[in-house]
Formats: structure tokens, sequence, C-alpha cells
């Protein structure tokens, strides 16, 4: 009975459908766990010494690799818009520059130095936000980044002196590196060797486009409206690219959808059991107890 029963159970799993789960449960739940996933006896004995070791299930739904191609396109081009919202920034700025200059009375070295602060953002940011989303998980970075982003582009449009345009300009550099440093993980992240470089490659273009439209775009706003309509431009774009994101672009860093489903698993445990994952389970692959990595226990 008991092998029956597994085999029973082995054939449910692979009976899953890489698209099952509503999107937008994928985009609030990264720990979500399915009932096959819940019911799936992991290896281990659910004890300190022997916990479970939770990895990915065949044809496992919230494996990123397993979704269907058209989830992972509409996830690569909200990622390629907020990198080109963010690249756009950048440079917009310059096409106002003169009325910048006459505004505040300074030179134009003073005032390019707009740009220049921005760009040292872009150096500063990845120092910070790379590691954060290895640790924390991509979709948290991006929340909080990309939102910071907008609401500094926000408050330069209001800047009353040369002095605060210039530090929150460097500040939005900053927070807007987020995107272009983790785009290509997130890309990473979805695809396997055959198509990673097709959606790389689509990618790329937009940071490459943003700076070569930005001059055109600023100078179009700067002449017709002023010089803090450029920034109010970019503070909607994107604050609209926030809001894309956030709604559309879930998690898909491995080893956190891994920890967030241990955690899932041991809190709804009935008697109590625990349960961890590995950093190898992270490619989609399963480990025996004496091939692991590491682990990483969840209380």
């Amino acid at each position: 009975m008991t092998s029956l029963s597994a085999m029973e159970t082995h054939h449910h799993e692979n009976q899953i459908h890489p698209g099952r789960i509503p999107h937008w449960r994928l985009v609030c739940n990264p720990g979500l766990c399915t009932q096959v996933v819940q019911s799936h006896h992991f290896e281990g004995h659910g004890t300190e010494d022997s916990p479970y070791v939770v990895g990915w299930l065949d044809s496992d739904p919230r494996n990123p690799y397993n979704w269907s191609l058209p989830r992972r396109a509409l996830i690569t081009c909200c990622i390629s818009a907020s990198s080109f919202a963010a690249s756009l920034s950048s440079s917009a700025y310059t096409g106002a520059a003169k009325e910048v200059e006459q505004l505040f009375n300074v030179d134009t070295e003073v005032v390019t130095l707009g740009l220049s602060l921005f760009v040292l953002g872009f150096v500063v940011g990845p120092v910070l936000f790379a590691p954060l989303s290895e640790l924390y998980g991509r979709q948290p970075v991006f929340i909080s980044t990309y939102g910071t982003l907008a609401i500094f582009n926000a408050g330069a449009a209001g800047s009353k002196n040369i002095q605060t345009l210039l530090v929150l300009r460097f500040f939005a550099g900053v927070a807007g590196s987020s995107p272009l440093t983790n785009a290509g993980a997130q890309i990473a992240d979805m695809y396997g060797p055959r198509l990673v470089g097709l959606a790389m490659s689509t990618f790329i273009i937009a940071p490459f486009i943003g700076p070569a439209l930005g001059p055109i775009i600023g100078g179009y706003i700067g002449q017709n409206v002023g010089w803090r309509w450029v920034e109010g431009f970019l503070a909607l774009f994107t604050g609209a690219m926030w809001l894309l994101g956030t709604l559309f672009i879930p998690e898909t860093y491995a080893p956190v959808l891994l920890r967030k489903r241990a955690q899932t698993l041991t809190k709804a445990s009935q008697p109590r059991r625990i349960y961890v994952r590995t950093f190898a389970a992270q490619k989609g692959l399963r480990f025996g107890s004496s091939e692991l990595m590491t682990m990483l226990r969840c209380s």
C-alpha cells in the first residue's frame, strides 16, 4: 500500500502544469505552497538533527524555469521597461540644462554635475543592491528602490536651489541603479541555456536606448513647459514603471523562493516539523543528504 501510494503521489506531481498558479499569486506570495507540495514527502525526518530537505518538485509551478514562455516574456518586458525608465532619467535632465543654468545663475560645469552625480549613483548603488537581492530576493529590492527613484525624481522637480537638485539627482541615481544591476540576474533566474541569450539581448537594448532618447525627450519637454516638467515627467514615468513592476514582476531568485517555501511548510506542519532548503536546489536539481552544499535552517 505504501509503495502504491508513493507511485500515485509521484504520478500526481508529474501532472502539475507550470501555468496552474495564477500570476497574481506568484507576485503576492513568494512562499506559496500548493497542496501537492504540502503533501510531498521530502527527504529527511523533520527533526532538528534530520530536517526535511526542500527542493523543487518535478514540473514545479513555482520554479521560474517552469513558467510558461508568455509569462516569462511578460516579466522580461516589464524588467526591460523599468531599466529603460531608469536610464532615461539619467540623460533627460540635459535637455533642460540651459534653463537650469539661467534660473539658478550657475556655471555650465555645475549644471553638468546633475548628470555626473546621477551616473555616479549608478556606481554606488550596485554595491548595495546586488548583495541585498541575494539575501532578500529581487522583488523587495526592486519595490523599495524603484519607488525611491520615483520619489527623488519628484523631489528634484520641486528643487528651490541647485544644491538640492544635485543631491536629489545623486540619490535618484543610486536608487535607479537597482533595475540595471538586478535585471540580468532576474532573466538568468527564469531562462535556461537555450533562451537566456535571446532574453538577455532583448533586455540589454533598454539601457542603451534610454540615454539616447533622454536628451531629445528632455529637450522637447523643457522647451515647451519648462525644466521642472522634465523631472516631473521622469517622476510620473518611473512611478508608472514602479507600479507595473510591483503588480507583474514576481520573485525569481530560487534560493529565496525555497527558503520561503521551507518557512511556510515549517509553520504549517502539525505536529511541528523542521524544513530546510539547499543552495544546491536553486538550479532545480535534487540532491541526496550526502550531497548537500549548504543548509539554512528555518524557524
